[in-house]
């Protein structure tokens, strides 16, 4: 089980299991909202291709995190995708949003 813990955009993104910090950055607050940050499914982290251009900076600060320990895949040349905004997963059913895919 990964979790992703933030606060405020002053605190700090905490891999729970590890005790390995992802520090914010200057001017991207919203990193605080994690779940847009990709998807971990099994030992993969999908990076996230916000459809929003303030966001999209914040991707390769959660690919060099998830690489700690994740084989990081990149769709972001072919698809626009917000993490869990996008796709969640639930037991064995993953449910995802089609109109804000393409």
């Amino acid at each position: 089980l990964i979790i992703l813990l933030s606060v405020a955009a002053s605190d700090r993104i905490r891999f729970s299991e590890n005790s390995v910090w992802l520090d914010p950055k200057p001017g991207l607050p919203d990193m605080v909202f994690t779940a847009n940050a990709g998807l971990v499914w099994k030992d993969k982290f999908i990076v996230s291709n916000s459809r929003h251009d303030v966001r999209r900076p914040e991707a390769p600060h959660y690919e060099e995190f998830f690489r700690r320990g994740f084989e990081i895949v990149d769709l972001r040349h072919r698809y626009y995708l917000e993490g869990e905004d996008d796709l969640l997963k639930c037991g064995e059913l993953w449910f995802r949003r089609l109109s804000h895919l393409f």
